[in-house]
């Protein structure tokens, strides 16, 4: 009899304890207003691109400030991860000379290379990024590039003021291979 009444109690905790840290307050590392970190970007002139459609699917966007609304740029693939607690597949690009300003120096935690992050690829197991995952009428499903591939890349080109200002193409809009 108590095990059919502590069961439930138990779930009703966990799922308010989880709802309770999703909506935790932004710390101090989200001011958006800090202009310190902002790359001075020297980008060859086909660098620009169209922006997709992702943008309203980013878990807590306002941990990211927004330098470019899309970016092109070219790279080798170097790591790929499997899903993130927010369902963003997590990959590095090691850019091609041309691009390498659009690195910070909160960019040396992930060896030196652009973060690009598709949204939503898997469910996530947070409560706050499932909800916006499943409002995504229409999610970017691939297929991805392979480490190694020589690939362009567009997206929405951010700083992640979470993980040190770090430059993210975020969401990633689109990629494709360069072919020798």
């Amino acid at each position: 009899m108590a095990e059919k009444i502590l069961r439930p109690l138990i779930v009703v905790f966990i799922i308010l304890a989880l709802v309770g840290c999703a909506n935790q307050p932004n710390d101090q590392e989200t001011d958006v207003t800090d202009s310190t970190n902002t790359p001075n970007l020297n980008l060859p002139e086909d660098s620009t691109c169209v922006p997709g459609n992702q943008d309203p699917y980013v878990w807590r966007p306002a941990r990211l400030k927004l330098i470019q609304p899309c970016v092109r740029a070219t790279g080798t693939l170097m790591e790929m991860s499997d899903a993130e607690a927010d369902g963003d597949i997590h990959m590095e690009l090691l850019l091609d000379a041309p691009y390498e300003s659009l690195l910070t120096a909160g960019n040396q935690r992930d060896n030196g290379h652009l973060v690009l992050e598709a949204v939503c690829q898997y469910t996530p197991p947070l409560i706050e990024a499932l909800r916006i995952c499943a409002s995504d009428p229409d999610p970017y499903r691939g297929p991805f590039p392979q480490i190694g591939d020589h690939i362009w890349v567009e997206g929405r080109y951010v700083l992640d003021l979470w993980h040190e200002s770090q430059a993210e193409l975020h969401p990633l809009y689109r990629w494709g291979m360069i072919t020798p």
